[in-house]
């Protein structure tokens, strides 16, 4: 990469690719806010997503009933409270950047796929060699 990634929404678009390049399935439970017709601004308030769900959640096709997820954080982003108990509880990853995606799901991997596959090699030459788009 040639420099930090400068908005939350370029942090998610990378990480989908990321995790999509290594062969994994991904949904993206993100609001997608609207600009009014009539005047411009924003569309507020609920989108119908519950607070504290990550904002992607992906398998494996290898473990397709296994699923995990990864809150997606820009550089200054802050997290929720909602947010940190569901990572501290184990529940899914937070993460600023496609490198910490790429850790976050071989750790997801090695911990939970409980799989006798290894982990995918598309990921752990991420994590080794860091990710470059």
């Amino acid at each position: 990469m040639s420099g930090p990634i400068a908005t939350e929404a370029e942090v998610q678009r990378s990480i989908i690719k990321l995790l999509e390049w290594a062969g994994f399935v991904v949904w993206s439970t993100s609001r997608v806010r609207r600009r009014c017709s009539h005047c411009g601004s924003y569309s507020s308030g609920g989108d119908g997503v519950e607070k504290g769900l990550p904002d992607l959640v992906f398998c494996h096709p290898r473990i397709p009933r296994l699923l995990g997820g990864i809150e997606v954080k820009g550089p200054k982003t802050t997290i929720s409270p909602e947010q940190r108990a569901a990572a501290d509880a184990g529940c899914y990853a937070i993460c600023r950047s496609p490198e910490e995606a790429a850790l976050a799901v071989v750790n997801w991997w090695r911990s939970y796929a409980r799989c006798p596959d290894p982990v995918p090699s598309a990921v752990l030459r991420l994590v080794e060699a860091g990710y470059r788009q």
